[in-house]
């Protein structure tokens, strides 16, 4: 089997890679190669473009997923929203800023009171804090506050980013 060298987003590093498939597209200059290629360290498949023009002699390659500078948290909570389940993730996100808060402001009855008082504190700022805010102060009949819901990622990834910033 083919192998070739190719930066890995798990290993964090250049490492060998199996080609499992590969296809060319010769009907043009420049010429374009995909390449479908495993990680020989932790079997991670991704995708490998090479683009080669035939005046100069120039290669130009492209992995799919970009390697990234730093690895994936292992985290309950962000396989959670990776995963796309953005009301757990939403619950869960609640329980541990209700938490801290508690911790850093005490328990002020509601969590909108811990909210201001968290903010008045310091720790938050006041566009997170907007971030954060319930948009309901009944959650399916247990009276406690919920977070909006989540309608897209890139909501819940705002939400996750203030969440972070605070922990």
């Amino acid at each position: 089997m083919k192998e070739v060298s190719a930066p890995c987003s798990s290993c964090l590093r250049q490492t060998t890679h199996k080609v499992l498939h590969e296809r060319a597209l010769t009907d043009e200059d420049p010429t374009t190669t995909y390449a479908m290629l495993e990680c020989s360290g932790c079997h991670h498949v991704c995708l490998g473009e090479q683009v080669r023009c035939i005046p100069d002699g120039e290669v130009e390659h492209t992995n799919y997923r970009s390697p990234v500078s730093r690895k994936e948290p292992d985290w309950l909570l962000f396989m959670i929203v990776h995963g796309g389940q953005y009301r757990l993730a939403a619950m869960a996100i609640r329980a541990l800023l209700g938490q801290i808060m508690v911790s850093k402001v005490g328990d002020l009855g509601s969590f909108e009171k811990q909210l201001d008082a968290f903010g008045k504190a310091g720790y938050i700022s006041p566009f997170s804090a907007v971030q954060l805010r319930p948009h309901s102060n009944a959650d399916a009949g247990c009276g406690r506050p919920k977070l909006a819901p989540f309608e897209s990622r890139s909501a819940e990834e705002a939400r996750w980013y203030v969440s972070g910033g605070v922990i």
